[in-house]
């Protein structure tokens, strides 16, 4: 059958689809992101939104409204007062219910809304091909907040902005179509500007997180050269709006009530406009995130696990035909991989290959050829169902967060029963992030008798079933139907190939072998107890809150501020900033009392004094101007060196960590990078923008009131003390209340991410067992309890919300009421009286105000508290002024003496107990047993990644635990059965560690004893590519030229050429389940190879079961 030339095509424009790398392109969060967002609303949240906008702008023209209550008072001003004051009530309870109604609808639908984003996105990378999967993205919790009460506050905002001017429209219009004018400028700024700013912030934080792992990359960019652009930002609207009021003084004293609304508007339209630039900064925040998640929503996928579509036969012989296929990896498209290969694989029968499994799999594409499933292209069939036909047993296993019960249930099983049920829990045990809590790393390997056993049931499943075997064991694959060896991407028939070179190596033990004496002796191969560990009690918890100190807000303020020492002239400069900016509205409430005594005049006169305070408020707006344009520019600097000096801080304070930090579960990779991403962001709250702003709102509040009392004692206290503490308890309450919900949904929010985060590096074995489904359901599941937990709180969290943001207007009323009286009896004069009144106004507009950055500032508190708990964190292995130069001394001996250890998260069970041995220079030690036993524990111990709770380790003669864990660990060098790979060249790669810079040479000398220099050479940039191959980890090692070298199960990942070249003329230290890699040690469990042997033991028991001289 001739290759289908549309199937060979796509294939191909797939392939080059993919494997081009995009250049890195500044990401943009438009406006177009922004209201994107809102397509992930059902229709429950449309009509939460629609009730949430309508009410929004009905609380924002509240404020408007009052001014012509308070214009006709000052025409009327001898009338009937109390039913003004009555109107004031009724405008209180108005804005009470609108908001209330405002803010919980739409946070209800903000939380609705991004969990469903949240879950899109999430879907939409899991239907991604396996190759996309290099990085991790984050910006959903920034989407919530752009979408919560931050809209709310906009809404408000704009609503109170054309409120105003509507207000002046329908009083004066002549008059308010002069300070109108101001309109395009202002939104000129704030929608060109603010936008475009702060979404360039929003990716330069983006970048910066992506690049953390090298200070170079944290210096990449520098913000400071942005300060003159975010100082017009700050200040250019401020000018505007104060200089609209000027213009209206000037054009309208003559008419008393009408202009006096009109400007009391306008003033009002400036207070509004104060408020919008915080807001438009979560806004654009938003948009970047959501920028980010859409990339990968939109990125259209070629092997769609979900999509339904595709050929779904009842029944599935087996039978495999490969026709002329040539693939090479997405990453390196010029270094082929298979070159036209041809092959059989016969339905029901076992063949032994060493490569197709991605392909068969469908996670890459080939380049060309076709691969046929019972006379069909693959292509056909639908991916889900191809994929459920399959079953995928790993070298390397993949557990999930949860309980062991649940990862057997989701399809993954190995001969671990005695192990588990050593757990102090059992079967319930919770695995942790990769099996973190089940040993110091994962358990990947089987021991021999497990592996034996597990071999023995992948027989007999296999049997009547199509089986592919991948193997550097040729044991594994002696009963094998058909055994292909594929080198260079091509089939070897023959005899003296590549498979007989294996077979020469395995040559070399068989020549070796002593007979087992097993004559007329049967050995029950049964599962025993090697250290029995007690469950007798539950495990200890840690009682100690983690992530936080409990600091309070001011105390974290303190402390923060304390440690800027050299930006301590920017906050000199901000904070005269600040005071001027804010006695700008103590300074509106004198100038207003002055402009109304204007109107008592006549003649030129008026029209001078007019003149003259109309010019008072222009340079009002010059001061505005001068003040808020010096709070940008600092605001800037302040941000961005905070910013880079906490990340990059938490970032060495995470890797300066003892291993056990990252055994806790909520100290996963996925929560730390979310907490690396969001922590300094918000501590930048804390110390920059809304700090200042927060200064501003003080300052006003205490110039106002101070001013009110000065003004006249009695109607001073009535309205100040009146108002304010009512306000602020209302606010206080309020964020508690917030911060608790914070915290829980926080909690949730991380175990949720951990999940995805789990999914996304995991996908292979998510892609294999078809899980994609069941993990988008859970998934689901816990983001449908956060939206549950959440309704719940914000029942009572924005009533109180809504009681700050609306009582200043039980203040007007109690101040016009009390006023009246006084003005009545002659005690006040009506410039005092509006004094004092203006100036409570402004007092209680900045409360409120305040409690607007709220939220911000409590997250920058929780911030503080964790980057101080970090540093409360001491970690036990280090170097300090003690041990700096306190290395070993040559080569030695390694004691253990009489070590017990077990792991902080499982206290009740020891893993160790009182291991005892010594092991001369030179010798290869090898520790074997069953798995869970302790091998890889002790690897942990002697590379220090634990200490252990008893005993000591001790190399020369010297205890390890007083040398420099730096100059200790140089001493050695540890080879792992998984390899981890940074990005960057293999170069790179290989040299990773060292304190010198190796030649060329020492890295071809290192790849060459870790047997992959041929393969480097033979990569399209040689050892400037790209790294992705296994043995770069071994090389690692060997260019280190270690004295003590330990393997961690490492031999199991590499062919049996390789494993020779392990231990030469150095001290190696081996965990193993292949007994032919150890045969040749000198010490194995407490003995020799032979001597175990004529024990007849454990050591016996698992020779039987790997069968190692027969192999």
């Amino acid at each position: 059958m001739a290759d289908d030339p549309e199937k060979t095509s796509l294939s191909q424009d797939g392939l080059q689809q993919h494997s081009e790398e995009p250049e890195e392109k500044e990401a943009k969060g438009s406006g177009g992101d922004f209201l994107r967002i809102f397509k992930y609303a059902d229709k429950y949240d449309w009509i939460l939104n629609a009730t949430a906008f309508s009410c929004a702008i009905a609380s924002g023209a509240a404020l408007p409204l009052m001014t012509l209550i308070f214009g006709s008072f000052t025409n009327k001003f001898n009338g009937d007062v109390d039913s003004f004051v009555l109107w004031f009530v009724y405008l209180f309870v108005g804005k009470f219910v609108v908001t209330y109604v405002a803010t919980a609808t739409i946070s209800i639908s903000a939380i609705r809304t991004t969990r469903n984003l949240r879950r899109a996105f999430l879907e939409c990378t899991l239907r991604q091909e396996v190759w996309h999967f290099d990085k991790q993205t984050i910006g959903a919790t920034a989407t919530q907040t752009g979408i919560a009460e931050k809209l709310v506050f906009t809404i408000q905002a704009l609503a109170m902005f054309f409120a105003s001017f509507v207000v002046a429209l329908a009083t004066q219009w002549k008059l308010a179509l002069i300070t109108m004018s101001i309109i395009p400028a202002i939104f000129l700024v704030i929608g060109a500007r603010i936008t475009k700013i702060y979404s360039r912030a929003a990716v330069l934080a983006e970048e910066v997180l992506s690049s953390i792992r090298t200070k170079k990359m944290l210096q990449k960019y520098d913000g400071n050269k942005k300060c003159p652009i975010y100082g017009i930002l700050f200040s250019t609207e401020y000018f505007c709006v104060y200089s609209a009021i000027a213009l209206s003084f000037w054009q309208g004293f003559r008419i008393v009530g009408t202009v006096f609304t009109v400007v009391l508007s306008v003033t009002i339209a400036a207070t509004s406009i104060s408020t919008l630039a915080p807001q438009f900064q979560s806004f654009t925040n938003a948009a970047s995130a959501a920028s980010e998640l859409f990339s990968i929503i939109d990125k259209p996928t070629l092997l769609d696990p979900l999509n339904p579509e595709g050929k779904q036969p009842s029944t599935c012989e087996g039978q495999i035909e490969i026709r002329n296929l040539a693939f090479a990896y997405p990453s390196r498209p010029s270094a082929q991989v298979l070159h036209n290969l041809d092959i059989s694989i016969p339905a029901g029968k076992t063949t032994a290959l060493s490569t197709l499994v991605g392909l068969l799999e469908r996670w890459y594409l080939p380049t060309s050829g076709t691969i046929l499933l019972d006379g069909i292209d693959l292509v056909d069939y639908n991916v889900k169902w191809l994929r459920s036909r399959i079953r995928l047993v790993q070298q390397e296993p993949i557990l999930f967060r949860g309980t062991v019960f649940q990862n057997i249930a989701n399809g993954f099983m190995a001969n671990a029963d005695v192990f588990i049920d050593e757990l102090p829990q059992g079967y319930e045990t919770e695995v942790g992030e990769r099996a973190g809590t089940l040993s110091a790393r994962t358990t990947s390997a089987l021991d021999p008798q497990a592996e034996k056993i597990v071999q023995d049931a992948l027989n007999r499943v296999s049997k009547n079933r199509t089986t592919l075997i991948i193997a550097h064991k040729l044991a594994t694959v002696k009963t094998a139907d058909n055994i292909a060896v594929i080198s260079q991407g091509k089939i070897l028939i023959e005899r003296d190939g590549r498979y007989a070179g294996l077979e020469q190596e395995n040559d070399k033990i068989r020549n070796e072998k002593r007979a087992l004496d097993t004559a007329g002796e049967r050995v029950a191969l049964q599962r025993t107890t090697t250290a029995a560990t007690s469950r007798g009690g539950d495990i200890e918890k840690n009682t100690k809150p983690l992530g936080t100190l409990g600091y309070s807000l001011l105390r974290c303020i303190f402390i923060m501020f304390k440690e800027q020492k050299n930006l301590y002239w920017w906050f000199v400069l901000s904070t005269i900033a600040c005071f001027i900016g804010g006695a700008t509205f103590p300074a509106q409430a004198l100038l207003f009392s002055r402009l109304l005594t204007v109107f008592e005049l006549t003649g030129h006169e008026a029209q001078k004094r007019a003149d003259f305070y109309s010019l008072m408020f222009f340079v009002v707006a010059l001061g505005n101007l001068v003040a808020y344009f010096a709070i940008g520019w600092t605001c800037n600097v302040i941000g961005q060196t905070v910013t880079h000096r906490y990340r990059a801080e938490m970032f060495q304070q995470v890797l300066a960590q003892d291993i056990e930090f990252f055994d806790i579960p909520e100290n996963t990779s996925g929560a730390l990078t979310s907490k690396l991403s969001a922590v300094p962001t918000q501590l930048q709250e804390l110390i920059s923008a809304n700090i200042l702003l927060v200064f501003i709102v003080l300052v006003n509040i205490v110039s106002s009131s101070a001013l009110a009392l000065a003004y006249g004692w009695k109607l001073g206290l009535v309205v100040v003390f009146g108002a304010l503490p009512p306000l602020l308890i209302a606010g206080y309450l309020r964020i508690r209340l917030e911060n608790k919900l914070e915290a829980k949904n926080s909690e949730a929010f991380s175990e949720s991410a951990g999940l995805a985060s789990e999914a996304v590096t995991s996908i292979r074995t998510v892609a294999s067992l078809t899980l994609e489904s069941h993990i988008l359901d859970e998934y689901s599941r816990m983001l449908g309890n956060v939206v549950t937990r959440s309704v719940r709180a914000l029942v009572w969290t924005m009533f109180w919300f809504s009681l700050s943001q609306s009582i200043e207007f039980l203040a007007m009323a109690l101040g016009f009421w009390y006023g009246s009286r006084l003005l009545a009896s002659g005690e006040y004069t009506t410039s005092q009286f509006y004094i004092i009144f203006i100036g409570v106004l402004f007092a209680g507009q900045a409360a409120a105000q305040f409690f607007g950055y709220s939220t911000s500032i409590s997250k920058a508190g929780g911030a503080a508290n964790y980057i101080l708990w970090l540093r409360s964190l001491k970690s036990t292995i280090i170097e300090n002024n003690q041990n700096k130069d306190n290395g070993p001394d040559g080569e030695g001996p390694v004691n253990l003496e009489d070590v017990e250890f077990r792991y902080r998260q499982r206290d009740t069970a020891r893993v160790l107990r009182g291991i005892s041995m010594t092991i001369e220079p030179g010798q290869y030690v090898a520790y074997v047993g069953a798995s869970g036993c302790g091998k890889s524990t002790l690897i942990a111990l002697l590379e220090r990644f634990y200490d252990p709770v008893s005993g000591r380790i001790c190399l020369g003669g010297k205890d390890i635990l007083e040398m420099s864990p730096r100059l200790y660990r140089g001493h050695m060098s540890l080879v792992q059965q998984e390899p981890t790979l940074y990005q960057g060249s293999v170069r790179e790669n290989v040299s990773l560690g060292l304190d010198f810079e190796p030649s060329d040479e020492q890295i071809r000398e290192a790849c060459r004893k870790a047997n992959a220099q041929d393969f480097v050479v033979s990569l399209p940039e040689g050892f400037d590519t790209p790294c992705g191959s296994r043995g770069m980890q071994f090389s690692g090692a060997l260019i280190r030229n270690p004295k003590l070298l330990l393997l961690d199960e490492a031999t199991s990942a590499l062919d049996t050429q390789s494993e020779r070249l392990a231990a030469m003329s150095r001290t190696t230290i081996a965990v193993a389940h292949r007994l032919s890699t150890i045969r040749n040690a000198n010490i194995a469990e407490m003995g020799t190879h032979a001597e175990l042997q004529r024990l007849k033991g454990r050591y016996y028991e698992m020779c039987l079961a790997q069968s190692l001289d027969q192999a």
